[in-house]
Parts: C-alpha cells; sequence; structure tokens
C-alpha cells in the first residue's frame, strides 16, 4: 500500500496541488489561498479547508473547520472521527500522511545556515541524493561534524566547511548507524575527522552490516548494488564511543553527546548545544514525511522523545527535513503517540 506524502516548502501561498492515496481513496490536496491542507473523499464531497494558523514549526495538517486548526485539535479530535469511519490499515496511512511537521524553511535545500555564532545548519538534498542534515560546531581548535551522511553527502558538506572556516575538521558525530548517517565516515576519517557514536551505533552495525565483520554480506554491500557513492568508499564504523554522555567544551562552546535510549534505533544519539538551546536529533525528530520504525521501537520512542524535551531546545535541527522550534520535537511524540494508540483501538475494534 503507497502512503501520501506531504510537504511544504515554506509560507508562501503555493498553487494548489494534490496527491491521491489510491489505496484508500482520498483526495490530500493545498488550499492555494489558505495555504492549509484539506482533505476529502473522492466518492463524498471535501471537508472545506479553513486557514492553518501558526507559522515557523507549526503543524499545516488536515484542516477541518475552527476547531481543528490547531495541530493537537486535530490529532485528538478530526482525526479519531475519521478513523470510526476507516479500517485499521487505512488508519496507519491515513496517519502517516497527517502528521508532517511543515515550517516555513529558513534556509533552502544544501546551502549552510550559521544559525549561532560558529554553529551551522545544513539541510541536505534528500530527493535528489538521499542526503540526510548536517551541522557542524566550529571551536577554538577544531570542528566537531553532526552526522556522516552518505559518501557523496560527505563531499558535498566538506568544502561548505572549509568555506567558513580554517579549523581542522577533527570529529564526526553519527547520531545512529544507517547508510545515510554513517556511510560518509571514511571520507571523513580521510579527511583528518575521527568517527564517534553512542556504543548502540556500534551493536546495530555488528547486527546489520554483517559483511564487514566477517559474515555474509550485509546492507553496506547491498546498498553499493545501486549507489556508486557507497561502491567507490568503505564501511567505516565509529571508533570513539560514548555510554550516557561525551562533553565537547572549549569555554565557549560546548557540546553534550546524549542518549536518552532506543527511538529510531536502538543507538540514537542527540547533540545539545545548551548555551544556545540547540539540539540536532538524527532522525529520532525528523520533518516532514521521513519516519522510519522498522529498526526501533515506537513506545520506546515517545519515551526517549519526552526526555529529550525536557532539554528545553528552541532550535531542532532534525535528521530530516528544515529546521524548526522544539515544537517540531512535540510533534513529532504526538505522532508516535496517537498512531500507537489509533491503531489499538481499531485492533481491538476489529478482532
Amino acid at each position: 500500500m503507497r502512503n501520501t506524502k506531504l510537504s511544504s516548502s515554506g509560507s508562501k501561498a503555493m498553487p494548489a496541488t494534490q496527491r491521491t492515496n489510491v489505496a484508500i481513496g482520498f483526495v490530500v490536496q493545498r488550499c492555494a489561498k489558505r495555504n492549509c491542507l484539506s482533505m476529502k473523499d473522492t466518492k463524498t464531497n471535501p471537508i472545506a479547508p479553513r486557514s492553518a494558523r501558526g507559522g515557523p514549526s507549526r503543524s499545516r495538517l488536515l484542516c477541518c473547520d475552527d476547531r481543528f486548526c490547531s495541530p493537537l485539535d486535530l490529532t485528538l479530535s478530526s482525526l479519531r472521527q475519521l478513523f470510526s469511519m476507516i479500517s485499521l490499515k487505512q488508519s496507519v496511512c491515513i496517519l502517516a500522511a497527517a502528521f508532517v511537521t511543515t515550517v516555513a524553511s529558513w534556509s533552502a535545500v544544501n546551502e549552510p545556515e550559521q544559525i549561532a555564532p560558529g554553529v551551522f545548519f545544513h539541510e541536505g538534498d534528500l530527493k535528489g541524493h538521499g542526503h540526510c542534515n548536517n551541522g557542524w560546531i566550529v571551536f577554538e581548535d577544531y570542528v566537531l561534524v553532526i552526522d556522516g551522511n552518505f559518501p557523496s553527502g560527505a563531499q558535498e558538506v566538506i568544502p561548505k566547511i572549509k568555506a567558513v572556516t580554517d579549523k581542522p575538521i577533527r570529529f564526526v558525530f553519527d547520531t545512529h548507524h544507517h547508510g545515510d548517517h554513517a556511510y560518509g565516515n571514511q571520507v571523513w576519517l580521510e579527511n583528518g575527522a575521527t568517527p564517534v557514536a553512542h556504543v548502540g551505533v556500534l551493536e546495530e552495525m555488528k547486527k546489520y552490516e554483517t559483511g564487514y565483520f566477517g559474515g555474509k554480506p550485509g546492507r553496506w554491500e547491498d546498498l553499493a548494488k545501486s549507489r556508486k557513492d557507497v561502491a567507490a568508499t568503505k564501511l567505516k564504523p565509529p571508533t570513539l564511543l560514548y555510554r550516557t554522555e561525551m562533553i565537547f567544551d572549549d569555554g565557549k562552546h560546548r557540546v553534550e553527546l546524549l542518549h536518552f535510549g532506543t527511538a529510531h534505533t536502538h543507538g540514537d544519539g542527540f547533540a545539545w548545544l545548551p548555551n544556545e538551546k540547540i539540539l540536532f536529533t538524527g532522525d529520532a525528530c525528523v520533518n516532514g514525511a521521513y519516519n522510519y520504525a522498522a529498526d526501533g521501537d515506537t513506545g520506546e520512542w515517545v519515551k526517549t522523545l519526552e526526555a529529550a524535551k525536557k532539554l528545553g531546545a528552541r532550535v531542532i535541527c532534525p535528521g530530516h527535513g528544515p529546521r524548526g522550534t522544539g515544537q517540531v520535537l512535540a510533534d513529532q511524540q504526538v505522532f508516535f503517540a496517537e498512531l500507537r494508540k489509533q491503531v489499538k483501538l481499531m485492533d481491538k475494534k476489529y478482532k
């Protein structure tokens, strides 16, 4: 079954477009005048769109009437009405389509943005090359990079770092083991950086990258068949590991590498900048229809996000999608909490 993917490219009104989930028979459509989303059953009348209140880091979802214009109201009310009319599988697809946090993008894809003195965010080209987002912090004597990306993603970002500082790149932090966040490690190593990660990243690599560890071909070998950048280099697991936290502090910048538990994977790490209240989340929090749960646990994911929320971040730099405010983290948590709740209800109903 194909899931509908929703996205937005900013707060400016866009021409009306639509993407159809054929299996469900619903059309999700952007309103050109109000810049919000409406949903209609292709066999019945459309649900009238209403203005989506908000701005940066506020969700523009499926606006049904004045009561449902806020993200949480929509989540808890209108979607439940919808779920009462459709099947379990359909409800999961609707959730996947509906709970998409869209923001007014402050920076364009592939353009580095300085979000605080010496702190940069780079939204990767996911659509064109599968790249994740990167960040980097310029310390007094070196640069710490957030996420290894794919090899081609690393090659894209390295010249941009060198364009803003002559400090050597000494560390690259893999937020988790997936290829779009760690397969570029060898490229970083060749440019002087040591891969850093939570111990769970190495444990996950031993589980899935069996070819590297002397077993049958694993994920790396499989992806190398279709990605030339992967085939042209080699897997390099992180060698500098932490269990609870690792701190970089030169008196000016402080970056705390943290682990709160299982989420997107069993080794998810966060990079927290307490002075600037900036949180790099990896794929534990994404800003768009980019969630992948096969290597994680959605129940534990909700708990991990709750712990991350307690940091009080003002700026969220997600693993994919534009950066946003702390609301992005809250919306991600609501997505999985409501998804689990509705699946349980529907499962109980149809047993």
